[in-house]
């Protein structure tokens, strides 16, 4: 092997050992939440244990991404639109907005029959939760998966 196969190799190797740390010690996000991002984590899981449920674990990475982007689409779009696509194969999302503060959004969630049956729905092991700021109004994603 030439030393620039040694180098590709030994690269490959170093990314396929920090991923399987990664998924092995459960890492919980290498994209840390923003402070919103934790706040509306915290309403969530707050809501699940004043129902006798475990709280969600933060996603990996993926989730949290997929959260962000569906934040941000809202955001741009102005509109709340479910994602087309499913990061998991057992999924739920809730999305909503406000420009009065997180706790009114957990709250209307709480209220809506179907958000609240994902919030509560003791088959949701991890959470990716996404919030993106425009304009003064809160644009918020909340993928659930198991």
């Amino acid at each position: 092997m030439t030393p620039r196969q040694w180098l590709t190799l030994v690269l490959v190797l170093v990314l396929l050992a920090t991923a399987l740390l990664v998924i092995r010690t459960g890492v919980s996000s290498v994209i840390p939440y923003s402070a919103t991002e934790n706040r509306l984590y915290r309403l969530t899981n707050q809501s699940r244990i004043n129902h006798g449920l475990p709280p969600l674990r933060k996603a990996l990475v993926g989730l949290h991404t997929f959260a962000r982007h569906t934040a941000d689409r809202l955001a741009r779009a102005r509109r709340l639109t479910h994602s087309m696509s499913r990061p998991c194969a057992y999924w739920g999302e809730n999305i909503g907005s406000t420009a009065t503060g997180l706790a009114a959004v957990e709250l209307a969630f709480m209220r809506s029959q179907d958000h609240r049956t994902n919030i509560l729905n003791p088959n949701f092991t991890r959470v990716g939760v996404g919030a993106k700021l425009r304009s003064g109004v809160w644009w918020v994603a909340v993928e659930f998966c198991r």
